[in-house]
């Protein structure tokens, strides 16, 4: 594929100017910064991006570290009795809880931590693609059922080691699979397989 200079340019300050590229070079991630994470995304000053870009006056704009926190509600599921609502919170890529309320007012909330499905434990099969977790309720809106997978922090530790070599990498995947997590909505115990 080829490139043009002025985007090859581009994407060599973006690689410098990571958090990472800042990482490799001082070796401890907590004193590289980022003097664009607080401008808007995409920005190279604090001046607006272009002409629809609403002055900061205006209101926050989106900036890198509002993406790199952003998390979505994934696969919502309302019990057949309307008592319960479980979701899963996940960012794009890192650990993800799921998260069951009950519907009625004053009710408890529960949260689980499901670790990190797209880590690479995560197979497809009937359930779904890879990476992509689901949660089920029981028919009597008794149980909560989903996978929990390995933590990134975990993950990303086992399988730093072993170079370029997939073998190497794909071992530590292997090494911990996903467990099915069992959830008593009653009394909020939870039970792994």
């Amino acid at each position: 594929m080829r490139t043009s200079p002025g985007l090859r340019t581009a994407l060599v300050a973006l690689v410098v100017a990571s958090p990472l590229a800042a990482q490799g070079a001082t070796g401890n991630a907590s004193t590289a910064t980022n003097p664009q994470a607080n401008l808007p995304y995409g920005a190279a000053n604090a001046a607006p991006v272009s002409k629809w870009t609403p002055a900061a006056a205006v209101g926050r704009q989106l900036t890198l570290n509002d993406l790199v926190t952003w998390k979505g509600v994934r696969t919502p599921q309302l019990s057949n009795d309307g008592k319960w609502f479980a979701y899963i919170l996940a960012p794009n890529e890192g650990d993800a809880e799921v998260v069951v309320r009950g519907t009625t007012a004053g009710a408890q909330e529960m949260r689980f931590p499901i670790g990190d499905a797209s880590g690479g434990g995560a197979g497809g099969g009937r359930g779904g693609a890879a990476g992509s977790p689901n949660i089920a309720m029981s028919g009597n809106n008794r149980w909560l059922a989903f996978l929990t997978y390995p933590s990134g922090a975990t993950a990303g530790r086992a399988g730093g080691r072993g170079g370029r070599g997939g073998a190497a990498q794909a071992a530590p995947a292997a090494a911990a699979p996903a467990k099915l997590a069992v959830v008593d909505l009653t009394n909020g115990t939870k039970r792994e397989f």
